[in-house]
């Protein structure tokens, strides 16, 4: 019985996620009827949870341990609170941007669950705190006037944590990621992604609008760099990377010299050859995407293992409790992927980032349709600062590029990348709702000016 449940399983959960993926491209279409879009919403809601409860069964039946079932019961009860928060407090809100989330944090609850329920538990705890913090973060947004004067304090906060770290912070892997308080670890660069997007898109907001533009986007661009120069002398070469391109991303918005993107892909090349010659487990690491085999014993270990299990998957996966993905190291955060793809399958994976990828279309949406440039920055700076990170990570696990050790936004265990992740989607409805907000406010001053 069980292992015809888990064997079917295979085949229902890929479906379930297909009807879900279909479902939300179809309701991004604009000439779509309000009902109709409705109706899709309706039923990505519904096949969530049908995912939940197949996926959560198939734990339980491989497992017989009750607190699957109790896991369950937890994740609907989040995700449709998380739902409800969006429809009663924020009606104009992106709402499939909130049935991703949802979606994305189920497949993340069920995947640590198969590989550490202790995991599992913290981390859904950890997303409870992350929902209290983030739930009311678009009404903040929608009241502030100005979040642009805050330029001096986004670097403060950038740039102070990044010290620490540097001064403090534990050694992990051959870099400095995270500051530990007992069996706490916290790492700030996963927040400072967003301070840094905030102070960037201030200091050019201001340089737009100052006599001096030259001589504030030179201040701009220094401590820009100085926020990169701090992670290269802590090893935090991923974020480095993602720093780098976020300001060239938008600096390119701000400019419109596509040049400067040229440029800063051939900066990006060139930095890597320096690095693979001074940092040695960035070397260690450039072998083990060149010939991983070669290097199976030590640094090649990791990937080896990751695309022996995406292989031993194939397209359909071997099903839940049917792979071995622990054997797979630091497999909770930085190669979660791989075990996806081996127990999910290779098609499922593969429908995974249709759907990030769909989460990064309404971002990028977003910063082209809000009227005012200082949101449109941010927008645009959150999104490349989703979108790299995505391909970072998935990148280093299906050996398309070195492994970075970034984490896979919603999926991987970590409360500072998961915190970050529902930030960024917090501000963006919120910036969303303020854009529309606006738009109403000058419709009825023009509907009024017409009548008068």
């Amino acid at each position: 019985m069980t292992e015809a449940f888990t064997t079917v399983s295979r085949f229902t959960l890929l479906i379930l996620v297909t009807i879900y993926m279909f479902d939300s491209f179809g309701a991004l279409k604009n000439e779509i009827r309000p009902r109709k879009k409705a109706h899709l919403f309706h039923r990505m809601n519904v096949t969530q949870i049908l995912f939940c409860i197949n996926a959560n069964l198939v734990l339980f039946l491989n497992s017989q341990k009750v607190i699957y079932l109790i896991l369950l019961l937890a994740e609907i009860i989040y995700t449709q609170i998380l739902q409800l928060i969006y429809k009663i407090f924020f009606p104009n809100c992106e709402r499939i941007l909130v049935n991703h989330m949802g979606m994305l944090l189920t497949i993340g609850f069920i995947i640590q669950s198969r590989l550490a329920v202790t995991t599992a538990i913290r981390q859904f705890i950890i997303a409870v705190a992350c929902l209290v913090l983030t739930a009311f973060v678009p009404a903040i947004i929608r009241k502030v006037d100005d979040f642009s004067r805050f330029e001096l304090i986004y670097a403060i906060l950038s740039i102070g944590s990044l010290l620490l770290v540097l001064v403090a912070g534990s050694w992990e892997e051959g870099a400095k990621l995270a500051l530990s308080f007992g069996a706490i670890r916290i790492q700030p660069s996963e927040l400072v992604k967003i301070t840094f997007v905030l102070f960037v898109a201030s200091g050019m907001q201001e340089a737009r609008n100052s006599e001096n533009e030259k001589k504030i986007m030179l201040i701009v661009t220094g401590i820009a760099l100085l926020h990169i120069l701090i992670l290269v002398a802590s090893r935090d070469l991923g974020t480095a990377a993602i720093l780098f391109v976020i300001y060239l991303v938008l600096y390119y918005c701000y400019s419109g010299r596509i040049r400067v993107l040229l440029l800063g892909g051939a900066g990006i090349g060139l930095f890597l050859l320096l690095a693979n010659k001074i940092f040695s487990h960035v070397h260690a690491r450039i072998v083990a995407w060149l010939d991983p085999l070669s290097v199976v014993d030590t640094s090649g270990y990791q990937v080896s293992q990751g695309l022996f299990a995406m292989g031993t998957g194939g397209w359909f996966g071997s099903g839940l409790f049917q792979g071995m993905p622990n054997k797979i190291p630091v497999v909770t955060k930085d190669f979660i992927f791989a075990a996806i793809g081996e127990e999910f399958g290779g098609l499922f994976a593969i429908i995974l980032i249709f759907i990030y990828l769909a989460c990064f279309i309404l971002m990028m949406n977003t910063a082209v349709r809000v009227r005012e440039e200082y949101p449109r920055l941010i927008s645009a700076g959150l999104a490349v600062c989703y979108g790299f990170q995505l391909f970072l990570s998935i990148g280093g696990v299906v050996k398309f590029i070195p492994s970075t050790g970034v984490t896979m936004q919603f999926i991987s265990y970590g409360g500072s990348s998961l915190l970050s992740t529902m930030l960024m989607f917090s501000i963006i409805q919120g910036i969303t709702i303020r854009d529309q907000k606006q738009g109403e406010e000058d419709y009825l001053d023009e509907y009024d000016g017409e009548k008068v």
